[in-house]
């Protein structure tokens, strides 16, 4: 009889170490999980970024912005595209100098950015900076993409800086 209640009995310090086990590779699991996850959201994010300071980017220089005029209305009222462009890649020295002049708001707003901020700089090759738009970015979110442009018969460098916090980096135009 001795034997009979030896079979089958499971030491309780065996329950513990699979139960250990078990819980350990269950938070490994979990964490590992939880860590890619929170890698591709950052990427998808800095990639809607990256689509948006390109697509800002082109409408700078290659527009002339709506209306065409739209740097000789002293409050901006029926802007409702902005553009730098006199040509493709041509910067406007007139639209340049308003820029500063339109609103903060008004500027994302038109520029489809609501959520997120932006910096525009253009600079000389050298570096040298001709005009700067907004400020410098807070976030570790930012994108910053250039264009070669012609400014004033020589080539210049157009760079559109767009970042956003973790809440509203991802929103496209």
């Amino acid at each position: 009889m001795g034997s009979r209640r030896s079979r089958g009995q499971i030491f309780s310090t065996d329950l513990l170490l699979a139960l250990f086990i078990f819980s350990l590779i269950t938070a490994i699991f979990f964490s590992t999980w939880q860590y890619n996850k929170n890698r591709l959201t950052f990427e998808q994010n800095l990639r809607r970024l990256e689509v948006i300071a390109n697509t800002v980017s082109e409408i700078l220089v290659k527009t002339p912005g709506s209306p065409v005029d739209w740097e000789t209305d002293p409050n901006f009222n029926n802007l409702t595209s902005i553009g730098l462009a006199k040509l493709p890649r041509h910067i406007d020295p007139a639209k340049l100098s308003t820029l500063p002049q339109v609103p903060a708001d008004q500027l994302k707003d038109v520029l489809g950015i609501e959520h997120n901020e932006v910096l525009i700089e253009l600079k000389t090759i050298d570096g040298n900076t001709i005009r700067k738009i907004g400020t410098k970015p807070a976030s570790e979110y930012s994108v910053t993409v250039r264009r070669i442009v012609s400014y004033e018969g020589g080539e210049a460098i157009l760079r559109v800086t767009v970042w956003g916090d973790r809440n509203y980096a991802g929103v496209m135009l």
